[in-house]
Order: C-alpha cells, then structure tokens, then sequence
C-alpha cells in the first residue's frame, strides 16, 4: 500500500517530537522511525514527498508521490530532467506495478490531470 499520513501516524510523528515539516525534514530516518515504532524507509518516503512539495511550488501532495515512485526524490533532480525525460520517467512508473497500485489509491480528479 502506498503510504499516507492518517491520524494514527500523524499522532506518533507528535510523541516523537515531530510538529513541524521541518522537524521531519531534519530527522535521520532510522532513528525517527525508532521513535515512532515505524520502518525507516516509510519514514524516508514521507521525507520525500515532503521535500518535494515543500521546494516545488504547486507540487500536489499525489504528484510527489508519483515523483518519489519514479526515483525522483528530491527537487534538485526535478530541476536537472528535461520535460520529455520526465514525461518517460512518470509514464514507465504509472504502467508498472507500484504505479498502478498509487493509481487505486488516487482520487478521481488526480487521474483525469494525468490522462
């Protein structure tokens, strides 16, 4: 399943001391995701997603999760592709299997931007 913020782990970002996305930004991982009893490479997911919709203006929360799926994890490797380089990154994504499995969990309107 693809990784979101529900209440439930929202509230344990708090017990670990995380309120703001800088203070995510900011954590290690691994030891973030002892604090909160979570797998570090969710952790580093939700770091991704996050610092991309932070450095990109716009980015919606279901874009940086396409993003961070294709590899692009950070915005500086956004800023370095060009278009035609992105546009075969997120297609190649979307027809595969985790691609397809983001798509279940997308909104109608998420969808139809992307057709």
């Amino acid at each position: 399943q693809v990784p979101t913020v529900d209440p439930s782990l929202a509230a344990r970002f708090v017990q670990a001391g995380i309120h703001r996305v800088g203070d995510l930004l900011r954590s290690a991982p691994e030891s973030l995701g002892a604090a909160m009893r979570a797998d570090e490479n969710l952790v580093y997911y939700l770091q991704c997603v996050a610092e991309l919709m932070t450095a990109t203006p716009m980015l919606r929360p279901f874009d940086a999760r396409v993003l961070v799926g294709c590899g692009i994890t950070r915005s500086h490797m956004l800023r370095d592709l060009e278009p035609s380089q992105l546009v075969d990154r997120v297609d190649t994504f979307l027809r595969s299997g985790s691609g397809q499995e983001l798509l279940r969990t997308a909104k109608p309107f998420e969808v139809n931007r992307i057709r």
